[in-house]
């Protein structure tokens, strides 16, 4: 028996992985800038508060992009919306 996946598997991977990819890369990049303005002490600069901000949107976005394609994914085969 071959098993073939289902057409929602092969759909969750199209604008949802371009956006996760995207989120991610912005993630790393913002670690990244928090890292350095935290070994260079400047913690009360705007920017470093504006990083954090933004940082923590980005991870909440993130969980959930991650939670909608599981969701899907997860689904029973019969339901396809």
């Amino acid at each position: 028996m071959v098993y073939k996946y289902p057409a929602r598997l092969t759909r969750s991977y199209g604008i949802e992985k371009t956006v996760l990819v995207i989120l991610v890369w912005g993630l790393i990049l913002e670690a990244i800038t928090l890292l350095y303005f935290y070994t260079s002490a400047q913690t009360w600069r705007f920017e470093y508060q504006y990083t954090l901000l933004l940082f923590a949107m980005t991870l909440i976005a993130t969980m959930i992009l991650i939670a909608k394609i599981a969701k899907r994914i997860h689904r029973p085969i019969g339901i396809d919306s």
